[in-house]
């Protein structure tokens, strides 16, 4: 497939906050894959900034880059983003909150491209850096996850080691866990819209 297509409007949801497409093209190249090459601009008003989320790339391994005007360090626009003002006026919570989601963001990242080399359809660090959780998909409706303990869990409380999870329907789900004790749970997770 060869061929261009050129974005006229549009909008994309980053962090819960809705960015107005600048610009966007997605460039077909041919060969065997279909794996187009993105450049796309999509702009967020806030205070008196303009927050840009720049995603280049292609389909397969996107790259999001952050920018802002006028230009600002990465975690006062994170900063923008999550909070509507720059890191200087963030309370101690807020900057908690800030410093979790920017590990969680190159966490992603890294583990995204790690989960990929291994074959994997998941791969997770928490954000105190005690655990790993890695997880395949067997079929359409079986997921299986390991997540070994990698520090000393300090509430006392049992972690989870490996789990199943059934997904028997959409809003249905039974999770079968062993945990890092020994012990065996069993969850069964109902999801309901009101």
């Amino acid at each position: 497939m060869v061929g261009e297509i050129d974005t006229v409007r549009g909008w994309l949801q980053f962090h819960s906050k809705r960015f107005t497409l600048a610009s966007g093209q997605i460039l077909f190249t041919g060969g065997s894959e279909i794996d187009p090459t993105l450049n796309i601009d999509a702009q967020y008003a806030v205070s008196n900034y303009t927050v840009d989320v720049i995603v280049a790339g292609t389909a397969a391994k996107p790259e999001i880059k952050l920018q802002s005007q006028p230009q600002l360090a990465q975690a006062d626009i994170l900063s923008l983003i999550l909070f509507g003002t720059t890191t200087s006026q963030l309370g101690q919570g807020q900057k908690a909150t800030l410093q979790q989601q920017a590990q969680s963001m190159a966490a992603g990242a890294a583990g995204q491209a790690l989960s990929e080399s291994l074959g994997l359809a998941s791969l997770g660090v928490s954000v105190s850096g005690e655990s790993v959780g890695l997880g395949h998909y067997l079929n359409e409706n079986t997921y299986v996850s390991v997540s070994p303990n990698l520090g000393t869990n300090s509430s006392g409380t049992p972690s989870q080691v490996a789990s199943i999870q059934y997904f028997l329907r959409r809003w249905l789900t039974i999770t079968t866990a062993t945990m890092s004790d020994g012990s065996r749970q069993v969850f069964l997770n109902v999801k309901k819209r009101y």
